[in-house]
């Protein structure tokens, strides 16, 4: 057995983001337009399809300023800030065009295109997220792998940025 990261892609959603709550989100101070879907795990996203996982960011801690709204026919989301006091982190965060947050969408609308919206100014407020990864239909896995399976001690990261570290039966 070794002892690496390993991704196995089952579909075409992956990325690095600093999720959020949904509760932190639930009062929100104005006025929305949601869409029949709401987003799952709202995140800003860091890196889309990461090549390299930087593992060691993963549980980092980070704080978001929400400082626009913006909704359309098929997409609704704010506009955030995110500071950091990882280096690190603040690098991922700079290279980011427009961080935001998707909330909803409509049939046919992509979360990719949020980035799209006019935000309007709104009074600013804070929420806390988490450095996480998506990783849609896999495992996200550090650890000991044998014979296919997870086994021995290791560290399983979840898309809102807990993980368990512990030991799977061999």
């Amino acid at each position: 057995s070794i002892n690496v990261m390993i991704i196995k892609m089952r579909r075409r959603n992956e990325y690095l983001g600093c999720f959020v709550d949904k509760e932190q989100l639930k009062n929100i101070p104005f006025s929305r337009t949601p869409h029949e879907k709401e987003v799952r795990y709202p995140h800003v996203t860091l890196i889309f399809r990461p090549v390299e996982i930087p593992c060691a960011l993963l549980g980092e801690n980070v704080r978001i300023r929400v400082i626009g709204y913006g909704a359309d026919a098929y997409n609704e989301g704010l506009l955030a800030e995110v500071f950091s006091d990882n280096a690190e982190v603040h690098k991922l965060i700079d290279a980011v065009e427009t961080p935001h947050i998707t909330l909803s969408l409509r049939e046919g609308g992509r979360a990719v295109d949020t980035k799209n919206l006019q935000f309007s100014p709104i009074p600013p407020f804070e929420i806390d997220g988490v450095i996480g990864l998506y990783s849609d239909g896999s495992v996200i896995y550090e650890g000991t792998w044998a014979a296919g399976m997870m086994s021995g001690p290791g560290t399983r990261y979840y898309a809102n940025g807990k993980k368990y570290v512990g030991s799977w039966q061999e």
